[in-house]
């Protein structure tokens, strides 16, 4: 979706290697994912201590012919010049991403994944898509239950992590 490219985009210009949790889940290997930053993909050593949590957060819910997602990827900060292997990371370099385009809201069963993840999850809104204007913004922000979008997203001229 065009909503997913625009954060792929914001990610890798912050050096943040992205994989999609459709992708983890088919590849079922939870030890060393492969994310991709830019043409590059990089495979990654997953921490121990996070690797059941991402089996169960990248399991599909649905039917098979429409399965989503809790989120949309999971993201590592990475080197802009990483080599094709990362073994190491630390655990604070990891995070779950949401995209949300327009006004709406975190799911329930996105909520109830916050709350069991020690993985920090960030949201982000992709504004002004849908009427495909010359001022489409995007921010990330925390996943929260009920963001505001006139509060808790004032100005999304500066696209930065956004904490509230």
């Amino acid at each position: 979706m065009l909503r997913e490219c625009f954060a792929k985009e914001w990610l890798t210009k912050r050096d943040w290697a992205y994989a999609l949790s459709e992708q983890i889940f088919r590849g079922k290997n939870y030890d060393k994912i492969e994310f991709k930053l830019n043409t590059k993909r990089i495979l990654i050593s997953i921490p121990e201590e996070f690797q059941l949590e991402i089996e169960q957060i990248c399991k599909p819910h649905g039917s098979i012919f429409t399965p989503y997602f809790d989120y949309d990827f999971l993201a590592c900060k990475v080197a802009s010049n990483q080599s094709r292997f990362l073994d190491d990371p630390r655990e604070d370099d990891f995070l779950w991403i949401e995209v949300k385009a327009g006004n709406s809201i975190p799911s329930k069963a996105q909520l109830k994944a916050k709350s069991k993840t020690p993985i920090p999850v960030k949201m982000c809104r992709v504004k002004g898509i849908s009427n495909m204007s010359n001022d489409i913004f995007t921010e990330f922000s925390e996943l929260k239950e009920m963001p505001d979008p006139k509060e808790d997203f004032p100005n999304f001229d500066d696209m930065k992590w956004r904490d509230f």
